[in-house]
């Protein structure tokens, strides 16, 4: 099953939505708060980012491992 809202993307449109209705309403955001934000939600994404890698090498080097082992079976 495809995934279409992942935690990064609902993250990174949260921030914007956050920081545009913010505008909107007029609050006056100071720059040191704007930058507070984007800096935790990419920490939030690169953190997630870095989950998802680890993630692929585990699954890569399982199918690799599996791979090896059925190679190793159609020898004998």
């Amino acid at each position: 099953m495809i995934k279409f809202a992942s935690r990064k993307l609902i993250v990174t449109v949260l921030i914007v939505l956050l920081v545009a209705a913010a505008d909107i309403l007029g609050a006056q955001l100071e720059d040191k708060t704007i930058e507070a934000i984007l800096t935790m939600g990419l920490g939030l994404v690169g953190g997630q980012s870095l989950v998802d890698v680890a993630s692929a090498i585990r699954t890569g080097r399982d199918l690799a491992s599996q791979a090896e082992d059925l190679g190793d079976q159609i020898d004998e």
